[in-house]
């Protein structure tokens, strides 16, 4: 189970997320990818020459494989991944070498798919105070749509608990869930931080995992909604749609969104690495082989996904790698076009 390991999820990418999504490659074509590095990178160039440029990650129309029963669409998303460590490249492989900035996208996760994040990420540590979330659309007819969330307190035999609200964006850029009615056992009870708070003694145990009281609403932190401690961005605009929730970051959508031809992942600019690959100056894509619906990615299993596919050096020694949908990888033998 991919998101068993919570430790692994919280430091990982909308993103999810977040949200490189290239954690695991290891196993792809090794001699493919030594013949693309040799036609890609300079050995007489060091990587820390341009380690302090970020480089810049763009996507566009996938659906993200966080783990399992948990997918997210991305739309589209642009941002700066900068490494941790002062003259070492983006290591692809170690999502916790490099901080994600993202500057736009647009994500949408199913309700039942937030549902199992919450439970098996955001609230899988050691003495939790609630568990067995439950995630909801409420949109009853003259009023407004609602995200119903129902659990059990951990101590006090389960007491069961409901909170229904309307997510509205803070001015900080975060997401706060305004409630509506808090309840316990069907009676009205005087906000959350007098549900939670009695049974954990201090708040700050939620907030440690990036969720916040204040007052009767729940404060939170978009990064564990990306599935990743390692992203940060402005949240600019929330909705429940009847297909799931969605977040925007930035100003709107890129130009080319619903003109572009193919669905990818991109990184250029400053040093990554993937692998034995290095590349300076970084021009690597991620398409996927069949346009005509969402690219389907796994980044588990991206060293399998990518074997299934083929390498383009472009001219100047950019990579481009067409890979199939996860979902139809053994229905692929070779998507290598006839010579």
């Amino acid at each position: 189970m991919y998101l068993s390991n919570a430790k692994w999820i919280g430091r990982s990418v909308f993103i999810c997320c977040a949200l490189l999504f290239l954690a695991g490659c290891g196993r792809g074509k090794r001699g493919t990818f030594e013949r693309a590095s040799n036609a890609a990178v300079d050995d007489r160039v060091s990587p820390s020459a341009e380690s302090s440029v970020p480089t810049r990650a763009e996507i566009r129309g996938v659906s993200l494989r966080l783990g399992d029963g948990v997918t997210m669409s991305v739309a589209y998303l642009s941002g700066d991944a900068r490494p941790d460590k002062q003259g070492d490249p983006v290591i692809l492989d170690d999502p916790k070498s490099y901080h994600l900035d993202i500057e736009r996208a647009e994500s949408r996760i199913p309700y039942a798919d937030l549902e199992r994040l919450v439970n098996n990420h955001v609230l899988a540590y050691k003495n939790a105070p609630i568990k067995g979330v439950s995630i909801e659309r409420e949109h009853d007819e003259n009023e407004e749509v609602r995200l119903e969330i129902k659990g059990h307190m951990r101590s006090m035999l389960g007491l069961p608990f409901e909170i229904e609200g309307v997510p509205e964006v803070t001015p900080d850029g975060r997401i706060r869930l305004r409630t509506k009615s808090v309840q316990s056992m069907n009676i009205n009870v005087g906000g959350v931080l007098h549900l939670f708070g009695k049974e954990m003694g201090d708040f700050a145990k939620f907030k440690a995992h990036g969720i916040e009281g204040e007052g009767n609403d729940l404060i939170l932190d978009a990064s564990w909604l990306l599935g990743s401690s390692q992203s940060s961005g402005r949240v600019t605009g929330v909705a429940l749609a009847p297909e799931g929730l969605v977040l925007r970051f930035g100003d709107g959508p890129p130009n080319d969104i619903g003109k572009q031809k193919e669905n990818y992942i991109s990184y250029r600019g400053g040093s990554i690495r993937l692998g034995r690959l290095i590349m300076v100056d970084a021009d690597l894509q991620i398409v996927d082989a069949d346009p005509r619906d969402p690219f389907d990615f796994c980044p588990h299993e991206l060293g399998h996904q990518i074997g299934a596919g083929y390498v383009k050096v472009q001219h100047g020694g950019g990579l481009k790698i067409f890979t199939p949908d996860y979902g139809k990888i053994e229905d692929r033998a070779d998507l290598r076009p006839d010579r």
